[in-house]
């Protein structure tokens, strides 16, 4: 991943796609633990699903970090051929609306646009008026919505697309051919 000028109190984003498998456990704890912190209602992610996930190809965990090595922000995508999927997405409450969403989801999608990503599509749910304009702002498209998609409360999901830019002044500077 090229380099990014992070804002002060920030360290690094990290990308872990296929880590060594000695860490993998304490991946998958530090994740689990940020995501239950951060959501509002807790997705049901299993740590073995996230373990079995960190050693397949098509997983990838991104991270931004602060000075103490502590979870920001985080986004797990899953990449199979071209297409991707957002699969859960989070800020640390207290750092919503500084622009770190918005930071991390740029950099992902820069990282897999480079390992082919051509198309995104992710699920938010329809209360979640911040998230969607996060992903607005990172050039997704609503293009549906999924009646009762949430098993917690039947809440209503938008589905969210994002397709890779094909200006000649975007796609030469951002895609390895």
């Amino acid at each position: 991943m090229k380099p990014t000028r992070l804002p002060k109190k920030m360290k690094q984003i990290i990308v872990y796609h296929r880590p060594e498998t000695k860490q993998i456990p304490g991946i998958s704890q530090q994740v689990l633990a940020f995501y239950q912190e951060a959501f509002d209602h807790m997705p049901h992610i299993a740590r073995d699903w996230l373990e079995r996930g960190l050693a397949s190809p098509r997983l990838y965990l991104f991270l931004l970090l602060d000075e103490k090595q502590a979870v920001l922000a985080a986004a797990t995508f899953q990449l199979l051929a071209d297409e991707g999927e957002l699969l859960h997405f989070a800020v640390k409450s207290q750092r919503r609306r500084q622009g770190l969403g918005a930071l991390l989801l740029a950099q992902a999608l820069t990282h897999l646009e480079e390992q082919g990503l051509a198309r995104c599509f992710l699920e938010v749910r329809a209360h979640n008026i911040p998230a969607q304009a996060l992903y607005e702002s990172q050039r997704f498209k609503c293009i549906d919505q999924r009646k009762n998609y949430y098993q917690d409360n039947h809440e209503d999901a938008k589905v969210y697309l994002w397709e890779r830019s094909t200006s000649d002044n975007n796609i030469g500077n951002r895609i390895k051919l």
